[in-house]
C-alpha cells in the first residue's frame, strides 16, 4: 500500500476529508447527483484555477508513476483536466540505480514516455543529494515553460496521493484572495528550540551500522548553522507562478553552492521526452 508519513492538512487539524494528500490509496463513493452538480460548476467559471502538478519521481520508479496514472492522475486527465494536468520529473540515471542495466531501463523510460507523453526528464544525477537540483528544474519549467493558464504548481511525490477536489478548492480560494501565500505542512522544531527545524550534521550518532550517513544529513560546508528556518516539507507545497518566480531568483542568491547549480542548470532547455 502507498503511503504518506506526514499530515498535510489544509483545513481544520486532523480533517482528512479537508486534505490535499491523504495518507493511503482508498476508494471514495461520491453522491452521484452531487459531484455532476459539482463537476458542471467548475466546468462553466471562467475564473476557475489552473493547477499543474508535477510528481518528482526516480528513474526506477516506473510502477509508482503508473499507480499514480491508475488513480488520481486518471481522474486529473479525465473528470478534472478542464483545470488540473500532471507531469513526471526525473532525472538521468545515476549511479544509484540498482538491479537493471542503466541503458535497458533509459529504453524503458523512453517506451513509457511515448505512450503517455507526461515525463519530463533531465540531464543531472537523479539521486536524493540532487532532490534541490530538481525542485528547482520544476520551479523553472513552471515559470519559463509552462503553458499561462497554469497558474498554480502543486509539488509532490509519486507515493502521494491527491485529493484533486480538496486541491481544486485550495487553489480557488487562494485565487479569489489573490495571495501568494506557499501552501503546504510546516516543518517545525521543539519548543525549547523556538520551534525552529534541527539541522543534522554528520556525527556518530547519525552514522549508520552499514558505515554509511544518513541521507537527510547537511554537512558544516553547506550550512554552518544549528537550526534551519521554518520551512514546508517538500513532500508537497502548493505555489503560485508569482511565487514561484521569486522562490528561483531567490535560490540563486541564498547559497552559494545553490547559486552555482541554478547557474548549470540555466542554460539547459527543458524538453519532454520524444513520443
Amino acid at each position: 500500500m502507498l503511503g504518506f508519513s506526514q499530515n498535510w492538512i489544509f483545513g481544520q487539524k486532523f480533517d482528512f476529508s479537508n486534505s490535499v494528500l491523504l495518507f493511503t490509496f482508498r476508494k471514495f463513493l461520491f453522491n452521484c447527483n452531487i459531484f455532476i452538480n459539482w463537476l458542471i460548476l467548475i466546468t462553466d467559471d471562467l475564473s476557475q484555477p489552473q493547477v499543474l502538478i508535477a510528481v518528482q519521481s526516480a528513474p526506477q520508479n516506473a510502477k509508482l508513476r503508473n499507480e499514480v496514472r491508475r488513480t488520481w492522475g486518471d481522474t486529473c486527465r479525465s473528470i478534472h483536466q478542464a483545470w488540473c494536468s500532471l507531469i513526471f520529473v526525473l532525472g538521468s540515471l545515476s549511479s544509484e540505480s540498482e538491479n537493471q542495466n542503466s541503458s535497458d531501463l533509459q529504453s524503458e523510460i523512453l517506451q513509457e514516455s511515448g505512450k503517455y507523453g507526461d515525463i519530463l526528464q533531465e540531464n543531472f544525477d537523479d539521486s536524493y543529494n540532487n532532490l534541490t537540483i530538481k525542485s528547482i528544474y520544476i520551479l523553472k519549467y513552471f515559470v519559463s515553460e509552462a503553458e499561462d493558464q497554469n497558474q498554480f504548481l502543486l509539488k509532490t511525490d509519486d507515493d502521494s496521493f491527491v485529493h484533486l477536489e480538496a486541491l481544486w478548492d485550495l487553489a480557488k480560494s487562494r485565487l479569489e484572495k489573490k495571495s501568494n501565500n506557499l501552501m503546504g505542512y510546516l516543518q517545525l522544531g521543539l519548543k525549547k528550540h523556538h520551534y525552529l527545524p534541527l539541522a543534522h550534521k554528520p556525527t556518530k550518532s547519525n552514522l549508520q551500522k552499514n558505515g554509511k550517513w544518513l541521507k537527510w544529513l547537511i554537512p558544516t560546508y553547506m550550512y554552518n548553522k544549528r537550526f534551519f528556518p521554518q520551512f514546508l516539507s517538500g513532500s508537497g507545497y502548493l505555489v503560485t507562478k508569482s511565487a514561484a518566480t521569486c522562490l528561483l531568483q531567490k535560490s540563486k542568491v541564498l547559497f552559494h553552492s545553490v547559486w552555482k547549480l541554478t547557474k548549470k542548470v540555466s542554460n539547459i532547455k527543458f524538453k519532454f521526452l520524444p513520443l
